[in-house]
């Protein structure tokens, strides 16, 4: 018959090259900087880093994430894609008072610096 089973989804054997690999999600900032960062480059290493921050706010998420950003772009260059993988809140009198956003800032290395 024509019908063929779906690939096995098991995880990489540990110790492989595939367990390296940032995760294949679609919309996964870091996998969509880590791309960007080596399109086109044969041979030629990048050392993609990712630092997990919280940012907060009182009026946004977005706002949130957009605070953990700026604080990692004080120390760390080279920033190339924020992955948003959990948003929280505080509540108070019934109504949202505070918004928290977990990210994953991805940020390429300076080759002169490693």
């Amino acid at each position: 018959s024509g019908v063929r089973a779906a690939p096995s989804r098991q995880p990489p054997a540990r110790g492989s090259d595939r367990g390296a690999e940032a995760p294949r999600q679609k919309g996964n900032a870091v996998r969509e900087a880590f791309d960007l960062l080596t399109k086109g480059r044969s041979g030629v290493a990048t050392v993609v880093k990712v630092l997990e921050l919280v940012g907060e706010s009182k009026r946004s998420w977005q706002d949130a994430a957009e605070s953990a950003v700026r604080e990692a772009a004080q120390t760390v260059d080279h920033i190339t894609g924020v992955e948003v993988y959990n948003m929280t809140a505080e509540v108070e009198d019934g109504r949202l008072s505070s918004y928290k956003a977990n990210v994953k800032v991805a940020f390429a290395v300076d080759p002169a610096r490693r």
